[in-house]
């Protein structure tokens, strides 16, 4: 095996940005309650990390007022959202106090917030924040994950915009 050393980046970050834009995350929604009132954020960078322990995460842009928020907070809520929801994300675009306004959510068993809509539900405990450049990456733990009735599949975003899966068959 041979090893390079590296040498600064030939990428700027526009070109870099928009390369990234091809490839597809799920759509998820973040969410705490903070003072008794549910806070959250859409969030593009959201995967499991390991099974042993079970840690999923997601990272946060350091200047996101939000990240901020819920990086302070002990217990979240990831709620993957259904490929027909369109709507959710665009509740997550209004200031962080009326987010949830307009969404059918209730508070879990764990005191967090899921939406309702969603087709899965991870409740996590706060496992860490990591450094990582210009984002930070938090971890948390999963305590449940609570799988819709309805079943449908995750929204995509991909190519700057909200996709679904094809169903080739």
């Amino acid at each position: 095996m041979t090893t390079t050393q590296a040498g600064p980046s030939r990428i700027d970050a526009t070109h870099f940005r928009q390369l990234c834009r091809l490839l597809p995350t799920t759509v998820v929604v973040a969410a705490g309650m903070r003072d008794d009132a549910p806070v959250g954020m859409v969030v593009g960078t959201f995967t499991t990390v390991s099974l042993d322990p079970r840690l999923v995460g997601f990272f946060g842009d350091n200047s996101s007022t939000t990240f901020s928020v819920l990086s302070g907070l002990d217990r979240h809520s990831f709620s993957v959202l259904d490929q027909d929801d369109r709507t959710t994300p665009d509740s997550f675009r209004l200031p962080l106090e009326r987010r949830f306004d307009s969404l059918e959510w209730s508070l879990s068993g764990h005191g967090i917030p899921v939406i309702e809509a969603a087709v899965m539900t991870f409740h996590t405990r706060l496992h860490s924040v990591v450094p990582a450049g210009d984002h930070q990456l938090m971890l948390a733990e999963v305590l449940d994950v609570d799988a819709s009735a309805h079943a449908g599949r995750p929204l995509l975003f991909a190519e700057g915009k909200m996709t679904r899966l094809i169903d080739k068959s």
